[in-house]
């Protein structure tokens, strides 16, 4: 089984596209690299904030900032370096919050959260993401690479398509206990 790195999750949207593929992502000179070097990043992490994936969820207590916030707020707390997105305030105190200048800013006395983190290790990407998005990177480089609007299109809705798939496919890996009357009878 191939190894899964940068370089070739671009080479896969690459050669959907019938264009010419990488040596290395990083040291690569080609306008194919310049285009993939640029949306890469944009579209590894945007694909993580658009669904809380499993591998990439953590969750923080946060330490309140020395530095209260000038008004509005009691409290500020900074958020982790790796943090892209909240998923969920888990703190029952937190009816009101907002996100500024990379913390949390809030009247609670404490924050915990759960966030969705900034994975740059492909080999922590679950098989779904991997799948996923070498199909968002192609659609974010079609007319980059092709100049044709219709291949633009036509990437952007096998994209949305595959994407359903995958969400679909990841959410399933979440438990949510169902009870059944039958299980409530058996308790008595």
């Amino acid at each position: 089984m191939a190894t899964n790195s940068e370089t070739s999750l671009c080479n896969t949207a690459l050669v959907s596209l019938k264009a010419n593929t990488l040596l290395n992502l990083t040291t690569d000179t080609s306008e194919e690299a310049t285009i993939c070097q640029v949306i890469y990043y944009q579209a590894r992490n945007q694909l993580l904030v658009v669904y809380p994936w499993g591998f990439a969820t953590k969750r923080a207590t946060l330490q309140q900032n020395v530095v209260a916030p000038d008004w509005g707020y009691t409290y500020a707390y900074p958020l982790p370096s790796d943090y892209l997105k909240i998923q969920l305030i888990a703190d029952e105190d937190i009816n009101r919050f907002e996100v500024e200048e990379k913390q949390i800013v809030t009247d609670a006395s404490t924050c915990k959260i759960k966030y969705t983190a900034e994975i740059t290790d492909v080999g922590a990407f679950d098989e779904k993401f991997v799948f996923l998005l070498p199909y968002l990177i192609k659609a974010m480089m079609a007319y980059a690479i092709t100049g044709k609007r219709t291949i633009e299109v036509s990437a952007w809705q096998l994209y949305q398509e595959m994407e359903i798939d995958a969400f679909n496919s990841d959410s399933s890996e979440n438990s949510i206990i169902e009870t059944t009357e039958n299980d409530l009878i058996v308790v008595r």
